[in-house]
C-alpha cells in the first residue's frame, strides 16, 4: 500500500487452508490489510475493521469494492462503471453517491481491491 495508507496490524496467521479460502493462490506479497476508519461503508464494512487489499488489481477490473485515492483524501468504497464514469457508492445511505467522469479520472488513484474484510467486535 502506498505511503498514504498507514499499515496497523504486523500480521495475521492463517493456516494453509483458511489461506487458500480467503486469499486464492494470490501471492502474499499482494495482500495488505488496512484498518478501517468512518462509516461509510456501515452495513458492509464498519469502522475498525480489517480489511485484506490486493494491491496488484490497481487499476478498475469491474464493479467492487476498492480502495483509492481521489484528490488526496483515500477512500474505501463501491466502484461501479456507468455510461457517465465511475459511480461512487457508499454502503451507508446518509451518504449519496456520486461519479468520477472522465474530467476528473486524472484524480482518481486506485491502490487495491477489497477482497475480504474481518469484523472487530470489542466486549471490554
Amino acid at each position: 500500500v502506498s505511503s498514504e495508507v498507514d499499515e496497523t496490524v504486523n500480521s495475521i496467521t492463517y493456516d494453509s487452508a483458511g489461506a487458500l479460502r480467503l486469499f486464492g493462490n494470490r501471492p502474499a506479497e499482494h495482500i495488505k490489510v488496512i484498518t478501517v476508519s468512518g462509516d461509510s461503508m456501515s452495513g458492509t464494512i464498519e469502522t475498525g475493521d480489517y480489511i485484506f487489499v490486493d494491491v496488484s488489481k490497481d487499476y478498475f477490473e469491474g464493479d467492487g469494492i476498492y480502495v483509492f485515492s481521489f484528490k488526496g483524501a483515500v477512500l474505501v468504497k463501491r466502484l461501479q462503471f456507468t455510461a457517465d464514469g465511475l459511480l461512487v457508492h457508499s454502503d451507508n445511505s446518509k451518504y449519496a453517491d456520486w461519479t468520477i467522469g472522465e474530467s476528473h479520472e486524472q484524480y482518481l488513484k486506485i491502490i487495491g481491491r477489497v477482497i475480504y474484510s474481518h469484523s472487530v467486535k470489542r466486549f471490554v
